[in-house]
């Protein structure tokens, strides 16, 4: 069975906006795929209670991948 190595992350860049009492909270993780094949996974990120998310987007090679709920 081919051992697959976890994704690095090479870069964490966090950004909080406040503007008429709404916060505006922007993440961007890179991550670097060392494997010579393609990978799937999952990234969580936890959320403060209360806090309700209007919008989650994934870029990937170029493209915009939106979050549904």
């Amino acid at each position: 069975m081919l051992k697959l190595l976890p994704a690095e992350v090479v870069g964490v860049d966090g950004r909080l906006e406040v503007t008429d009492n709404i916060a505006r909270v922007r993440l961007s993780v890179c991550l670097r795929n060392p494997n010579g094949s393609v990978v799937t996974g999952r990234f969580v990120c936890a959320l403060p209670t209360g806090l309700v998310p209007d919008s989650c987007a994934v870029h990937a090679d170029g493209a915009k991948l939106e979050g549904q709920s």
